[in-house]
């Protein structure tokens, strides 16, 4: 569901390791959303394809930047329980 992942170390080798096997199964390129910073920090450095991020911090090889977002336009309080 829509909520922070990777917030356990657990959780966390569990998305670099399935970043890695993604990249093994051929992607490009990776997309990830609503992770803490060091665990987009992670995966970038575990990879040798482009990450980018949805509020993953700057750690990333680029960033997606919802404008709604950026203005507030759609701020909403459920939103700020589950952004890292």
């Amino acid at each position: 569901g829509f909520r922070a992942q990777g917030r356990t170390a657990v959780r966390a080798k569990a998305i670099v390791d399935d970043a890695l096997a993604l990249q093994k199964a051929g992607c490009f390129s990776l997309v990830i959303e609503c992770v803490p910073s060091a665990v987009a920090k992670a995966v970038t450095e575990a990879v040798n394809i482009p990450v980018i991020g949805i509020g993953a911090g700057p750690h990333t090889s680029g960033q997606v930047l919802v404008y709604h977002d950026l203005l507030g336009l759609m701020h909403h309080p459920h939103h700020e329980k589950h952004v890292p």
